[in-house]
């Protein structure tokens, strides 16, 4: 009898011992474990596919660093056409070629001539609305964005040549828009002859066509900015060509540069770990 009893007890000893064990392999993981496992198996990406995603950050501070290089050269470019500008502008003027169209070659823009003539007044035209150059800042001037509010006139008018049968235009320079009329600035108005015009707008044009005005004004498509030497007192403000060109390539470079190294920064962060440092992360 007490031979089976201790069978019984021993019985129900292993099947509550196997219960246990049984407990423990069915119980849930510590999370940290879980995690450390997952990493590791998310962190298993096929080499293809890493260096695909590699490039394809790379892509970023390749094209922004080719862009700031670009503008390096961009902004080297630009400072020397404004140096040149600027030469051609204050040289010494040179007598009107014989013929005209000499003028039309690249090399003699921004070129200072010397004419002899008189104005025809009573065919003056504007172009409305502009800047005082000689009194604006650089930076206003770009691109003409000028309101009516602010701006004045430049005053276009056609010069017959002395011993010559040739007219051409030219711009004698800026007004304020309440002098339109001759007859508010009759000191200015040398070789003047007697205006008939009123402030009917066909004197007044919004942009630069020479071509239009030449053939309005029956003259030789050539126009010339009278500089501001050639001012006289009451008459229009000399001096308004614009001996400039847009330069913000600093700017532009310092952008893409910048861009540049953020995202190699981002890159290095992301695929140019140390290997420990990598460890440590997965395991946390």
């Amino acid at each position: 009898m007490f031979t089976r009893l201790s069978a019984v007890i021993m019985s129900k000893q292993r099947v509550f011992v196997r219960h246990i064990w049984r407990q423990l392999h069915l119980k849930s993981k510590p999370e940290s474990v879980r995690c450390y496992k997952a990493s590791r198996q998310k962190a298993q990406v096929p080499f293809l596919q890493r260096m695909l995603t590699e490039v394809a950050w790379l892509t970023v501070p390749a094209v922004t660093f080719s862009l700031g290089t670009w503008q390096v050269y961009r902004k080297e470019w630009k400072e020397g056409k404004i140096a040149y500008m600027e030469r051609k502008v204050t040289s010494t003027p040179i007598p009107l070629p014989d013929n005209l169209e000499d003028l039309q070659d690249k090399d003699m823009e921004y070129t200072p001539v010397r004419v002899v003539g008189e104005f025809d007044h009573n065919l003056e035209r504007f172009i409305y609305p502009r800047p005082n150059v000689q009194h604006t800042h650089v930076s206003e001037v770009k691109g003409m964005g000028v309101t009516p509010s602010r701006g004045g006139m430049l005053v276009v008018t056609p010069f017959k040549l002395k011993d010559r049968m040739e007219r051409i235009l030219i711009n004698r320079g800026w007004i304020p828009k309440t002098n339109v009329e001759p007859s508010s600035r009759l000191d200015g108005q040398k070789s003047a002859f007697t205006s008939n015009a009123d402030m009917a707008d066909p004197r007044v044009v919004l942009t630069r066509d020479v071509s239009a005005l030449a053939e309005i004004l029956n003259t030789s498509p050539l126009y010339l900015d009278a500089d501001f030497d050639s001012t006289v007192k009451g008459g229009p403000i000399g001096g308004q060509t614009i001996v400039t060109l847009r330069n913000e390539h600093l700017q532009y470079i310092l952008t893409w540069y910048g861009i540049f190294f953020l995202s190699l920064i981002m890159y290095a962060r992301r695929f140019r770990k140390p290997p420990a440092l990598q460890t440590q992360i997965r395991r946390k």
